[in-house]
């Protein structure tokens, strides 16, 4: 793989992201693990999970929608839906691919995010973007299933 002038600079941004957690400035209290649930018996509720967990890491921003972006959204946005960004994409030695942002959900296959810290529950990845050089982001709606 050829380096360019991006590839070279995603380490960087992912340092720099990493002074945001909780070691250093403390100021990304929420952590985010992007959970794959698959059911023995090929149906939601049916037989036995196995779970696979990724934590994202370094510490991503995670934040509401404001009422602004509520209202001029056309439905897109609802009032319990959270916006994470900041996300590093994939380079040699760290960052995280389209694929593990958002997986693939066969036929007894559950994906979601569990949020912990700041903001907290279990939420449906509604949609990603990663059409950005640098920070890649999703957008999630909390489980009817949430406490």
């Amino acid at each position: 793989m050829v380096d360019t002038l991006r590839t070279s600079l995603l380490p960087v941004a992912q340092n720099i992201r990493n002074l945001a957690g909780a070691l250093v400035w403390d100021v990304r209290p929420t952590t985010i693990a992007i959970t794959r649930r698959v059911w023995s018996g090929g149906r939601k509720g049916d037989g036995t999970a196995v779970d696979t967990v990724l934590t994202v890491l370094p510490p991503v921003r995670v934040r509401t929608p404001s009422e602004h972006e509520i209202s001029s959204s056309g439905g897109r946005y609802e009032a319990e839906d959270v916006i994470v960004d900041c996300i590093t994409p994939a380079f040699t030695g760290g960052g995280l691919t389209p694929a593990q942002l958002k997986p693939d959900g066969a036929q007894g296959t559950e994906i979601f995010c569990v949020l912990s810290g700041y903001i907290t529950g279990n939420y449906a990845i509604e949609s990603t973007c990663t059409a950005l050089a640098f920070n890649w982001s999703m957008h999630l709606r909390r489980s009817r299933t949430t406490p």
